[in-house]
């Protein structure tokens, strides 16, 4: 679940791990993985600085008590929202398929020209390719 917060004067996106809980119930494996998956989340944000990634402010981690929260900066729509926009059709246009994949030396290449147009661009924001 994420919500809209006041942290330290600013707008702040909230994201809870509470919902999960109430949503799972008794199943404690259930839990366990939802937490892994959380941690996971925290952890490989934590290690990324970039501006075109969200910004994680901080976290809380008290699964006992049932407090489980990301502070992560707040954006003008979700990502969804942002990659089925008209907009965002014209920030990274795909290439033609037939072209670039006759091109493609290998399959591994191959592969990597089959990937949505927003992936190859957030690769290549971050000097991944």
């Amino acid at each position: 679940e994420v919500r809209v917060a006041l942290w330290r004067g600013r707008r702040v996106a909230a994201k809870s791990l509470f919902a999960a809980r109430s949503r799972l119930g008794s199943d404690q494996e259930a839990w366990r993985r939802a937490y892994d998956e959380y941690m996971g989340e925290i952890l490989t944000m934590t290690a990324m600085a970039h501006p075109h990634i969200v910004a994680l402010h901080g976290a809380v981690m008290q699964p006992d008590v049932g407090r489980c929260a990301m502070v992560l900066e707040l954006c003008d729509c979700s990502l969804f929202e942002l990659l089925h926009s008209p907009a965002s059709q014209l920030l990274y246009p795909a290439p033609p398929p037939t072209s670039a994949l006759a091109s493609a030396p290998d399959d591994r290449h191959r592969a990597e020209l089959r990937r949505p147009s927003a992936c190859r661009a957030i690769a290549q924001m971050l000097g991944c390719e």
